[in-house]
């Protein structure tokens, strides 16, 4: 055991967050009210329900497609309808240029927080929303053909999902010493939000057989903040690069849950609700 042990390394990319421990002298392992009940009830439901996702998310890409929950996707700009392609590199290109900024700031304000003015603000603004792309399917590195790994996925027209980088670096790092590695499950809870337009299949064999075929997405920009997690997690958009191999994956976010635990929170706070009410103390049988 302890040899196994020893031959298992931990993701030098991952980190432990620090987290505060509840104040154990006053814990008791009963809910005050109703709402209270309630309000433990989602939490323990979201939080198992982001814990399959992430332990999903720990198996590779290729893993993933034979499980039915992803697809490896290629972007290529000569697949693209007319002006798509530019406009992802207009994207890139003001996103570069919000880069060049914040760095000239850091340089010569180290202890600040960058903030952008108005004029660098229209300069640098951009939005993936609504951008259609076409995406070559992979299956390289996967032990089944196109044809099964269609037939296997999960994913289904109109489902939200996240695009994400096959590779990823460490961009906090110098040049020099970046090294890629696939992406963590914490990293793709902020990745690029997509819808799926649908699964074409451009080529068939004699048999019928998928040999070839397109991922259309329509990109989405994400919201979220502090206050909407651990139901809805906010996006970090980047435009595609060139060629560059990516992953498409459920999306993790429930804005239902986070409706149902603003309803929650109130009834916790002492809002008012009839129907809670009802619930709490029964009218009296007719």
């Amino acid at each position: 055991m302890e040899h196994v042990a020893a031959s298992v390394y931990g993701n030098p990319n991952t980190q432990k967050t620090p987290f505060v421990l509840p104040d154990l002298g006053r814990y008791e392992d009963k809910a005050r009210t109703l709402a209270h009940a309630l309000h433990e009830f989602l939490t323990i439901e979201r939080l198992v329900e982001l814990n399959d996702w992430k332990t999903t998310r720990h198996a590779t890409p290729e893993r993933r497609v034979l499980m039915g929950n992803s697809l490896l996707l290629r972007y290529c700009e000569e697949d693209q309808e007319p002006g798509i392609a530019e406009r992802n590199q207009e994207n890139e290109r003001r996103r570069r240029k919000r880069e060049e900024y914040a760095t000239a700031f850091r340089a010569l304000n180290p202890d600040k927080q960058f903030r952008m003015n108005k004029e660098q603000s229209a300069e640098c603004k951009w939005s993936a929303e609504g951008l259609k792309l076409k995406l070559r399917i992979e299956t390289a590195g996967i032990d089944c053909d196109l044809h099964e790994s269609l037939l296997m996925s999960n994913l289904r027209d109109g489902d939200r999902l996240v695009l994400f980088s096959r590779w990823t670096v460490d961009e906090r790092l110098p040049v020099v010493e970046r090294k890629e590695f696939t992406p963590t499950p914490k990293q793709m809870l902020y990745g690029q939000r997509a819808e799926l337009l649908g699964l074409v299949a451009t080529e068939k064999d004699a048999s019928g057989r998928m040999t070839a075929a397109f991922a259309e997405v329509e990109l989405k920009d994400g919201f979220g903040s502090d206050s909407t997690k651990p139901s809805v997690f906010s996006a970090i958009s980047r435009p595609l690069d060139n060629g560059r191999c990516y992953t498409l994956d459920p999306c993790p976010n429930d804005w239902y849950g986070y409706w149902l635990n603003q309803v929650v929170n109130g009834l916790c706070d002492g809002q008012p609700s009839v129907l809670y009410d009802r619930l709490v103390t029964p009218p009296p049988p007719r």
